[in-house]
């Protein structure tokens, strides 16, 4: 080998020493680097995935390994569980986590109910057909006017 070029460490090895312990929620705190929106990273590789790997087993192809404890730093294998997409999101819905899905009315005032609104695009935003209905109305118009001058 040569001179000063030293076998990497096991990634379990390089883990455990960036884990600390939080006596009031109980969660185990990443203290290593961490990204943006607060989830922990060891290399390129999510740190509370890789806490999963190591107490599970690798997880499947397309499952999330998301948190009970909706804490992005915390590491400890008996708050994660395994999902889809949509079940990490729905998770954050009924958590009150997604700020739209908190939402009851449009800007307008009008009730997001069944009979009221629709879902648009592959990521189903919601829509007031009442609000939708006055932009069309007012859009034709201003295209008939257009039109006559």
């Amino acid at each position: 080998m040569p001179m000063g070029v030293y076998p990497r460490r096991p990634r379990e090895e390089r883990f455990w020493p960036k884990v600390e312990p939080e006596p009031n929620s109980g969660c185990w705190l990443w203290n290593g680097a961490v990204d943006k929106r607060g989830y922990g990273r060891l290399g390129r590789t999510l740190a509370h995935r890789i806490s999963y790997e190591i107490a599970y087993g690798r997880p499947g192809r397309g499952l999330y390994v998301c948190h009970t404890c909706d804490v992005p730093g915390c590491v400890r294998p008996d708050h994660l569980f395994l999902g889809t997409q949509s079940d990490n999101m729905r998770d954050a819905a009924t958590k009150g986590r997604i700020a739209n899905s908190r939402k009851t009315h449009c800007r307008a005032g009008h009730p997001y109910s069944k009979e009221n609104t629709y879902a648009i695009g592959a990521r189903k935003h919601r829509v007031c057909r009442t609000c939708h209905g006055e932009h069309m109305r007012r859009w034709y118009r201003a295209l008939e006017l257009r039109k006559e001058a």
